[in-house]
């Protein structure tokens, strides 16, 4: 396989997340995506984050058996801060039609 020192950030990402789910490891991934083990290990650090962040907040800010947010944090974290300003589109804004005549 050619390396794909070319690719971006993201592009690259996404090809250690496909790797872990494949069961590689980090030194048959850097192969393939043309960079060293270290790259990859922290690219499997970011990638773990969001996994991280959402199983504290299942836990009420524990993580591994450690507490890192307070119940507090939790709470607010998890309250709706908007109120009913949102999209019913999920994408944060809404188009509406407009009449020109």
């Amino acid at each position: 396989m050619q390396p794909k020192s070319n690719l971006t950030l993201v592009a690259r990402l996404d090809l250690v997340r496909r790797a872990i789910a494949n069961r590689k490891s980090n030194r048959q991934i850097a192969k393939e995506i043309g960079c060293d083990e270290k790259s990859v290990r922290r690219a499997r650090k970011i990638l773990e984050l969001p996994t991280d962040a959402l199983e504290m907040i299942r836990n009420g800010g524990a993580l591994n058996g450690v507490r890192i947010l307070a119940p507090r944090t939790v709470e607010l974290m998890t309250t709706n801060q908007v109120g009913t300003l949102h999209s019913t589109n999920g994408l944060g804004f809404e188009a509406t039609d407009r009449d020109d005549e």
